[in-house]
C-alpha cells in the first residue's frame, strides 16, 4: 500500500499535475511521519520538474535539523538554479560550518561565480580540487573560466591536469571553447582526433557538424549529421540542426518522429529538440498548422530550461544608457583603423545569418560570425566598474586587437576607398 501510493505520486508529478501530488504526499507523510525516503523521494521528483520554488516551500513547511547536509545542500542547488546565488551561500556557510565536503567549496564557487565575484569564485573551485581532483569540480572550474572570459586560462587549466587527453568530457569542453575562439581549424583537428578513439560518439559528431555549419560547409555539415542519425534515429540536436539548414525528409519519416514524441517524455530535452526539428520539417514541407503546433508545444517546454532574468535585463540596459550619456558628454575621440568593421544587426530568425553570408563571399570580407567576446567584454567591464561612467572604455581597440588575432591574415573588414 505505502509503495502504490508514492508512485502514484511519483506519476502524478510525471503528468504535471503537482497540486493532487502534494496533496497525496501530505496524507502519505501524516501516515508514515518518520519515513525520510517519502519526502525525499518525493523532492527528488520535484527536481526532475525543475520545480525548485516548490522544493524549497516544502522544506521550510517541514522541521528538518538546520544541520542536515543534505537538506541544505538540496535547497542551495534549488536557489543556484534559479539565479539566486546569494541565498544559496547563505545555506552553504551552513553546510561549510558542519563539514569540509569539497562539494560545498565546489558550489560556493558557483554562487560567487555568478555574483561576479571572481576572486572568491576561484579561491572556492580551488579549494575544492585540493581536496579531490574531482573531474565535475574541474568541469565546473572551467566552465567558471568561459564564463568569466578567461578562456586562455581554461585552456591551459584543462592541458594541465590532462596533459595526455585522455578524459573525455575535457577533450569536449576543449572544442568548445576553440569554437568561442572561433578557432575552427584548431577545433575540427581535436574532433578529428578524437573521433579516432570515441567511435560513433554522437556527442562529438554533433560539434563537428556545427562546427563545419559555422565556417560555411553546408555539404560536410549534413553528411556528419545524417552519420548521428544513422546511429541514433531519434537525436533530437542532430535533427534541430538538419532542419535548420532546411534539410527536407520524407512524409513517412516526419511521421516516423512523431510516433516516437508520442512516446517519449514531454520535458525530457531531446523531446524538446526533436519536437522544433519536426516543426522546421512540417514548415520546410509547407504544412503551417501542424508545423506550429509542434513550435507552440515545444517552445513553451524549453522556456523552462531558460534563467531569464528580467531584473538583471533592466538593470544592464539603465547601465547602458548611463554609459552611453557619458559618451557623449565625454566627446571621446575614437581611435580610427584602416578597415571598417561591418555589424549586423536583427531580430532571431530574420535572416541575419543569410546576410553575413551573402556579404561574406566577397573577396575583401571575412564574416566570423557571432562574436561573444563582444558581450562579455562590455558584461566585465559593467562588473569591475560600479560607476563606470567615470572610466575610460577601450572596447573599440580591444575589439579591433581581438578581431585581429583571430583572423591573423585573412581579410575580415570592408577595405575603405583609396
Amino acid at each position: 500500500m505505502y509503495e502504490f501510493k508514492l508512485n502514484k505520486i511519483l506519476k502524478l508529478v510525471e503528468n504535471n499535475k503537482f497540486i493532487k501530488a502534494e496533496k497525496l504526499f501530505k496524507k502519505l507523510l501524516k501516515d508514515y511521519p518518520n519515513d525520510m525516503n517519502i519526502t525525499f523521494t518525493y523532492l527528488d521528483s520535484l527536481f526532475k520538474k525543475r520545480k525548485f520554488q516548490s522544493i524549497i516551500n516544502e522544506i521550510d513547511k517541514q522541521s528538518f535539523s538546520s544541520s542536515d547536509q543534505n537538506i541544505l545542500r538540496l535547497k542551495s542547488v534549488c536557489f543556484l538554479e534559479m539565479e539566486k546565488p546569494a541565498q544559496a551561500i547563505k545555506e552553504l556557510e551552513k553546510l561549510i560550518k558542519n563539514s569540509l565536503d569539497p562539494l560545498n567549496f565546489n558550489y560556493m564557487g558557483i554562487a560567487y561565480g555568478k555574483l561576479k565575484k571572481y576572486d572568491l569564485a576561484k579561491k572556492y573551485f580551488l579549494k575544492s580540487l585540493e581536496f579531490q581532483n574531482n573531474t565535475n569540480f574541474i568541469i565546473n572550474y572551467i566552465n567558471f573560466l568561459r564564463d568569466s572570459n578567461q578562456n586562455k586560462e581554461a585552456v591551459s587549466f584543462i592541458k594541465q591536469r590532462d596533459p595526455e587527453m585522455g578524459n573525455y568530457d575535457l577533450n569536449i569542453i576543449l572544442i568548445g571553447i576553440l569554437r568561442d575562439e572561433k578557432r575552427h581549424d584548431e577545433a575540427l583537428k581535436y574532433c578529428e582526433k578524437f573521433n579516432q578513439i570515441y567511435l560513433e560518439d554522437i556527442n562529438l559528431l554533433l560539434i563537428q557538424a556545427i562546427i563545419y555549419s559555422e565556417i560555411g560547409k553546408k555539404k560536410q555539415c549534413i553528411e556528419t549529421l545524417e552519420k548521428i542519425i544513422q546511429i541514433q534515429p531519434f537525436f533530437g540536436p542532430a535533427h534541430r540542426v538538419m532542419s535548420l539548414l532546411n534539410g527536407k525528409i520524407s512524409r513517412e519519416r516526419i511521421s516516423d518522429l512523431e510516433d516516437h514524441l508520442t512516446q517519449a517524455a514531454d520535458n525530457d530535452l531531446n523531446s524538446v529538440h526533436l519536437g522544433l526539428a519536426v516543426s522546421n520539417y512540417l514548415e520546410n514541407i509547407s504544412d503551417f498548422s501542424n508545423s506550429f503546433k509542434y513550435l507552440k508545444k515545444y517552445n513553451s517546454i524549453y522556456r523552462s530550461y531558460l534563467n531569464f532574468d528580467f531584473d538583471s535585463l533592466v538593470e544592464n540596459f539603465e547601465k547602458t544608457k548611463i554609459l552611453y550619456k557619458s559618451f557623449l558628454e565625454k566627446n571621446l575621440q575614437i581611435k580610427e583603423f584602416k578597415s571598417t568593421p561591418i555589424f549586423i544587426l536583427g531580430m532571431p530568425r530574420s535572416s541575419t545569418s543569410l546576410v553575413e553570408q551573402i556579404l561574406s563571399s566577397h573577396t575583401q570580407v571575412e564574416g566570423l560570425g557571432e562574436l561573444l567576446f563582444v558581450e562579455r567584454e562590455i558584461n566585465s567591464f559593467f562588473d569591475r566598474y560600479s560607476d563606470f561612467s567615470k572610466q575610460d572604455f577601450l572596447l573599440n581597440e580591444s575589439y579591433y586587437l581581438k578581431v585581429d588575432d583571430l583572423i591573423k591574415k585573412k581579410i575580415f573588414y570592408r577595405q575603405e576607398s583609396t
